[in-house]
């Protein structure tokens, strides 16, 4: 009877810590919604882009794929309820953040991060071919948001616990990989940005040192040119004279 107490603790224990995690998934997806956008006069307050709305979005949806990569073994019905729900959660706050990205800016990253994840949320399947988004009851609305069919999940939990968090494990690891590639696309999109802007920088430095260049031979051209137009106009002889237009000519050539 103690071996079993200890067992049931346990299960209740992950099960707490499971809502919880979910709970906070829900608390980040709502701060991602309070966060203030860019003013479109430019405030001076800081404030994150819409992209950077979406890479948190982004790292919020892995956590919570972590969070349900690593349930108990098997978990119990109670916790691995919380872990869809907190997956669910994640991908409808990334799909409300690119949504309004697309309604605020021209940035189409934000879009195309949400197409990524949601492409492979839908194009999952388990070992035997079926929908892992149906296995976990999850279907998609027409406005792009996910909804979880509480009894189907649990249909499916009880049927078969452990092909159903199988389903729950692909899902995850593949939309964790989707999100850590834009992620990291991003990273490098933002690097060659840089790397650009640091080329265009230099090659505005050269142009302008060449610039400076010209104009400081042309003040000597100049400089020179009156100094041979007054030794012209003081020459007393025609030869002199004839011999300092010789020289301004050829010096100019």
């Amino acid at each position: 009877m103690a071996v079993s107490s200890v067992s049931l603790n346990q299960n209740v224990i992950g099960a707490a810590a499971t809502q919880v995690q979910a709970d906070a998934g829900q608390r980040n997806q709502n701060s991602l919604q309070a966060l203030p956008r860019e003013d479109a006069n430019g405030s001076s307050r800081t404030q994150l882009s819409d992209f950077g709305r979406t890479k948190l979005a982004l790292e919020d949806l892995r956590t919570s794929t972590e969070t349900a990569r690593n349930l108990n073994n098997p978990p119990a019905l109670s916790e691995f309820r919380s872990a869809v729900q907190g997956v669910v959660q994640s991908l409808n706050a990334l799909n409300q953040t690119a949504r309004a990205a697309d309604t605020n800016s021209t940035d189409r990253r934000p879009q195309q991060a949400l197409n990524e994840v949601r492409n492979t949320a839908e194009n999952t399947t388990t070992e035997d071919g079926v929908s892992a988004l149906q296995r976990l009851g999850i279907a998609t609305q027409q406005d792009g948001t996910f909804t979880v069919n509480q009894r189907q999940l649990e249909l499916s939990f009880q049927a078969d616990p452990s092909e159903t968090q199988s389903a729950l494990n692909e899902l995850s690891e593949r939309i964790d990989r989707t999100a850590e590639q834009q992620l990291n696309g991003a990273t490098t999109r933002s690097e060659s940005d840089s790397t650009q802007q640091a080329q265009a920088v230099r090659q505005a430095i050269a142009d302008e040192e060449v610039r400076e260049q010209q104009r400081s031979q042309q003040d000597t051209r100049e400089n020179f040119r009156q100094l041979l137009s007054a030794q012209l106009a003081n020459a007393g002889s025609f030869a002199a004279r004839n011999a300092v237009t010789t020289y301004f000519n050829v010096s100019t050539l």
